[in-house]
């Protein structure tokens, strides 16, 4: 959650992940989207064919 923001977004993603931390609301929509564990009920064959798609869409040639 908190790899590169940008400089603009920086203390925002800061104040969010120490809120996230230390138990309280981080207050964004949509931050549940972002939790490491979204997708322990998954295949790892299912994740990386997903991974897989967009690339797979562009450059496969068959």
């Amino acid at each position: 959650m908190a790899q590169a923001p940008w400089v603009t977004h920086a203390a925002g993603a800061a104040r969010c992940l120490a809120r996230s931390m230390t138990g309280r609301d981080a207050a964004v929509a949509g931050l549940d989207a972002l939790r490491p564990d979204r997708s322990a009920s998954r295949s790892e064959r299912d994740l990386t064919a997903d991974a897989l798609r967009p690339y797979n869409d562009i450059y496969a040639t068959t």
